[in-house]
């Protein structure tokens, strides 16, 4: 999936940059539930804050770090 179109991981963006939330590419239920939790779901547009030392994404009014492992995971598509 990653390489067709637009369709990249977080990972790959800078802080400012605007995406959708495409797929989450996480076979962990454990996983799964947290980003759903913080409210990281295929649909959601969000915001690259900062990536160093950990990714902090902006969704709304909230904002949310992860690790840079967890990141690799979310597929977007950039705005």
């Amino acid at each position: 999936m990653i390489g067709i179109g637009d369709e990249k991981s977080i990972k790959s963006l800078k802080p400012g940059d605007m995406a959708t939330v495409l797929v989450i590419q996480c076979k962990e239920k454990s996983q799964l539930r947290k980003l759903a939790a913080f409210g990281i779901l295929p649909g959601v547009k969000v915001r690259v804050l900062q990536t160093y030392p950990c990714y902090v994404l902006g969704m709304g009014n909230s904002e949310v770090a992860l690790d840079h492992i967890i990141v690799e995971k979310i597929i977007v598509t950039k705005k």
